[in-house]
């Protein structure tokens, strides 16, 4: 039988769709990361535990954290758009899922996909 879903995808030329995410304990984190970072940025979202961090480091400090954030997560989006290219087989939709993904989530759903033959 899969033999024959084999000859039918070369014929319609259906690609796989494999996308999954990352796992749930590491999406935690790293919206609980996002958020400290998104409080610390914004007067009004600090609570009192991490004012102190804001004044120690400072805006600049705060600053440059974002812009550190942006280029690596860029940079594994940009990875992950090429994985996807070069292995090929993947739908459309489903290399769209890995990229934002990958760039939600970083190494954490970049793993998931290296993994992947």
């Amino acid at each position: 039988m899969s033999e024959r879903n084999d000859i039918s995808k070369k014929i319609t030329g259906l690609k796989r769709d494999n996308y999954r995410l990352p796992e749930p304990i590491y999406m935690a984190t790293l919206v609980a990361l996002i958020a400290s970072l998104m409080s610390v940025t914004f007067d009004s979202l600090t609570p009192g535990f991490l004012f102190s961090l804001k004044e120690f480091l400072g805006p600049k400090s705060i600053y440059s954290l974002w812009k550190f954030t942006l280029i690596v997560h860029s940079v594994e989006a940009l990875y992950a758009f090429r994985l996807c290219f070069l292995r090929g087989g993947y739908s459309g939709a489903c290399s769209a899922k890995w990229i934002i993904s990958v760039f939600i989530f970083g190494i954490f759903s970049l793993k998931d996909l290296i993994k992947l033959k």
